[in-house]
């Protein structure tokens, strides 16, 4: 048996719980008897030490931290509550992925893109700046989004650079520029308009490690929009070093054909889940801080949309390949033309 309130608290624990979560935080008000400490630790709470909890009124007693187990906790809901809550076939997470696709979808046709900035103590003491505008190629059928991200240091040197668009209608982030390193940098990803703006070096292991960061982020930011594939090339030609560093951290070919049997002049197209990536390479502070972080563009209009090289977004596909959009285009061209 237990009180209304106690199982209204594990209802709501039930929901969150079939959102997703696996933890559960709270500041308990105890007057000081215990007792309401006491009863969250009997419901599955375990108390934790922070200075920072304590209030300075003595009116009100000390808030003391807790943190607990959503599955422990929502066994305070009846089960009958818990049975008639949702359909047998509700799917949470992907229900709640097409929610927050919607609301940033709907920002984008506002024109209400977001643009962010905030500090990092991790991989190095820097600022992160990352922003989304509209970008137009006008050789291709459809806009995309360009997503940019750059670190920079104390002196205000780039330590990495990452760009990208998002192509909402295919699901699809095309990596046009990934680089790191203070100022001449090594480019780890590239458009093949940028290849000839830069001399081709690659980094160490180490030296990558701000850029597949700022990879990561951009994966984060790019599934706000439902896009849920990444594809870059390598900047170097054949399968070499920097081809191998991307296979290792989850990147496969889109290639029919064997990675070893790509030409030496030829660069492969790889590509890898975006889910993936933001789990494997955005520190856990960077995702934590993307819902945090003041939004700019919040309340007001986003720059112009951002013209593209003509022709570069067709090389997203691979090298030598049009995308069927490109080709829709070429006909409906030709059509106008006889």
């Amino acid at each position: 048996m237990c009180t209304v309130a106690e199982a209204l608290l594990g209802l709501t624990v039930a929901i969150v719980r079939i959102l997703g979560a696996e933890q559960v935080e709270l500041q308990a008000q105890d007057e000081g008897s215990g007792r309401l400490v006491n009863f969250y630790e009997q419901v599955g709470f375990t108390a934790t030490l922070k200075q920072d909890d304590t209030d300075h009124n003595a009116h009100l007693g000390k808030w003391i931290h807790m943190e607990g187990s959503t599955a422990a906790v929502a066994k305070l809901a009846p089960e009958a509550w818990v049975e008639d809550l949702v359909p047998k076939n509700f799917l949470p997470q992907q229900w709640l992925q097409r929610s927050t696709t919607k609301l940033w979808q709907d920002r984008m046709l506002a024109r209400r893109l977001p643009r962010l900035e905030w500090m990092v103590d991790w991989p190095t003491v820097a600022n992160l700046s990352a922003s989304i505008v509209k970008c137009i190629d006008h050789a291709e059928y459809s806009e995309g989004l360009l997503i940019d991200v750059k670190l920079k240091n104390m002196r205000d040197k780039d330590v990495a650079h990452g760009q990208a668009v998002a192509m909402i209608e295919e699901g699809l982030l095309w990596v046009r520029r990934l680089a790191c390193g203070v100022g001449d940098c090594w480019l780890l990803a590239y458009s093949p308009f940028d290849a000839r703006e830069v001399q081709g070096r690659i980094p160490s292991e180490s030296r990558a490690v701000p850029a597949m960061a700022i990879l990561g982020l951009m994966a984060s930011m790019a599934m706000w929009f439902g896009v849920t594939v990444v594809r870059l090339q390598p900047f170097e030609q054949g399968m070499g070093r920097m081809a191998q560093y991307f296979l290792n951290i989850g990147f496969v070919s889109t290639s029919p054909e064997e990675p070893a049997a790509f030409k030496d002049d030829v660069a492969p197209c790889l590509e890898a889940t975006c889910a993936q990536l933001a789990l494997r390479c955005c520190p856990m502070e960077w995702t934590n801080q993307l819902t945090r972080a003041e939004d700019v563009n919040r309340f007001q209009q986003s720059p112009h949309a951002r013209h593209l090289p003509r022709g570069s977004l067709a090389h997203r596909h691979g090298p030598g390949r049009r995308t069927e959009a490109t080709i829709m285009q070429q006909i409906m061209q030709q059509e106008r033309l006889g």
